[in-house]
């Protein structure tokens, strides 16, 4: 499917092709393949999570465990104490580096290098949702984005940070990224948000939010007043609402609006 969104609407394929499924059983979401196919059809970026290992790679995988990676050994096992190429725990990893092919089926799951080689040969855009809730992995995680944005010579400017609830310190991580030109935002995907969270976002220093999309009165009221606070705005579009997503082209106020879809 061809988006044909108007030309200041930036929208973001959730993690690639999202939910789909490839003849032999292997989910195409958050893969290489996946994030070539949405630049293929024309999206404008990209949405993945990130996730980092034991020996300090970081890679591109939404769930803690790797339960969806059709390899019997590995289906209860936790992303954050695995290895990526037989290190020792706490071995500080060379992010970009490639071990031998089908050394260990973590090189099943892309890295974040090779992620933001993709996006830059694309000319494309990238949101990064970060899974880590520990702040020493967060920071790690930021620093390799940045490291290796300069490492492939990638602007920065093309970076969005996806923040969640937690109780590690914003402040820190949100002055790391303004300082190299990352948009951060905070994503509260509640069913239901209000004016007095878009006032928090706004007073925490972030620039801009991530929320669902209901096509909702509310939903529209809460972005006409992140709007009024300088915020950028992020719909995300969950499954249930994308058949709604497809017929909102024509609704000038939406378009007008909002900054970003993710869907």
């Amino acid at each position: 499917m061809m988006l044909d969104a108007p030309n200041k609407l930036e929208i973001y394929a959730h993690r690639g092709v999202s939910a789909l499924m490839t003849p032999d059983g292997q989910f195409t979401d958050n893969t290489m393949a996946g994030f070539q196919a949405m630049f293929q059809e024309g999206f404008r970026g990209i949405e993945c999570d990130l996730r980092l290992t034991g020996d300090n790679y970081c890679l591109v995988f939404h769930d803690p465990e790797v339960k969806r990676i059709p390899v019997a050994t590995s289906r209860k096992k936790q992303i954050q104490p695995l290895t990526c190429l037989g290190s020792q725990e706490g071995q500080e990893g060379q992010e970009g580096q490639e071990g031998p092919e089908g050394s260990t089926w973590l090189c099943r799951i892309p890295r974040l290098a090779n992620v933001i080689k993709l996006v830059k040969a694309c000319h494309g855009q990238v949101v990064f949702d970060l899974k880590e809730t520990q702040y020493p992995r967060m920071r790690n995680v930021m620093k390799k984005i940045i490291g290796l944005s300069r490492r492939h010579h990638f602007p920065t400017s093309r970076i969005t940070l996806l923040f969640w609830e937690g109780s590690y310190p914003f402040r820190p991580l949100k002055r790391m990224s303004r300082k190299h030109g990352i948009k951060v935002y905070r994503a509260i995907y509640q069913d239901v948000i209000s004016f007095e969270t878009i006032k928090q976002v706004a007073e925490m220093g972030f620039s801009g939010i991530s929320f669902k999309f209901s096509g909702s009165q509310l939903n529209y009221q809460c972005c006409l007043e992140a709007k009024r606070l300088g915020l950028g705005i992020n719909l995300y579009v969950s499954r249930q609402k994308k058949n709604m997503f497809t017929s909102i082209w024509h609704l000038s106020k939406w378009t007008d609006l909002v900054d970003s879809w993710t869907v």
